[in-house]
């Protein structure tokens, strides 16, 4: 039985099982409707288990929109777990030129921000500099 959209809205904020929320998220990211999307979007920035922010992230990165590009790039900025730091910048990767040249640019100057950056976990300077690559931007390679 296929689960509606609001359903599973519901179930990626409040399922007390794991596997229930990113079995949510990953469903939610098909959906791509608005709804869903800003859904995704504010469990990314208030999920506690870092399992289901990865699946929140890649959810997101497959809408290939300005709006799940900017929740990326921002929550990597302020994720305090490296795992999750490691997911957003792997899933930044898919915004790829030159089919969004513009996401593209955009989500290889925030890669790039990473691995110019302080960030201590070389796992996430690994993900940002292969997303980096995935990118196909200019100076990307």
């Amino acid at each position: 039985m296929a689960r509606s959209a609001e359903m599973l809205r519901y179930q990626l904020r409040h399922d007390p099982d794991v596997v229930g929320r990113i079995e949510a998220a990953e469903a939610l990211g098909k959906k791509a409707d608005p709804a869903s999307l800003e859904a995704l979007i504010a469990a990314l920035r208030e999920e506690p288990f870092w399992a289901v922010r990865e699946a929140i992230s890649e959810a997101l990165a497959a809408q290939k929109d300005s709006r799940a590009l900017d929740a990326l790039s921002e929550t990597l900025g302020a994720a305090n777990e490296a795992k999750v730091r490691r997911a957003l910048a792997h899933a930044l990767g898919a915004f790829r030129a030159p089919e969004q040249s513009e996401l593209a640019e955009r989500a290889a100057a925030t890669l790039s921000a990473v691995l110019e950056g302080d960030e201590q976990s070389y796992q996430v300077k690994a993900a940002a500099a292969a997303a980096l690559g995935r990118t196909r931007t200019a100076g990307a390679f």
